[in-house]
């Protein structure tokens, strides 16, 4: 058995990412960055030699990983636009006086900045 200590530069990995559109029921966006990773394997232990030469062999790799690594999350994550269902529509509820309120979008929604905040402004039904 190979024991390594890994190691990733960043750390933390911080992604860039936007939001470019809000339905009723869905969430899309896409990442706009993601750092190059660079990987290192440290082999931990030492027991028979072979097992060592392994080790480090494996521990020499790390960098040709890292790099097919990085160029797959180029190609298929990086700009690409992703969406998520939220299962329902979005909305929230409240009481008022023993009566439930419920707001609910009624499709698209327009995004934009307001006081440093996200505004999502559209059309909405009250019940």
């Amino acid at each position: 058995m190979f024991l390594f200590t890994i190691k990733q530069d960043p750390d933390p990995v911080g992604i860039k990412a936007q939001l470019t559109g809000v339905s009723a029921t869905q969430v899309k966006g896409k990442i706009t960055d993601v750092p190059s990773l660079k990987i290192t394997l440290d082999p931990v232990g030492g027991g028979v030699p072979i097992y060592g030469s392994i080790a480090s062999f494996i521990a020499l790799c790390a960098p040709a990983f890292a790099k097919t690594l990085n160029s797959w999350i180029t190609d298929n994550v990086v700009g690409r636009e992703h969406s998520f269902d939220l299962g329902k529509n979005l909305g929230f509820s409240f009481t008022v006086e023993g009566q439930d309120i419920h707001a609910s979008a009624k499709g698209d929604l327009d995004l934009s900045a307001f006081n440093g905040s996200l505004l999502a402004a559209g059309d909405i039904d009250i019940t």
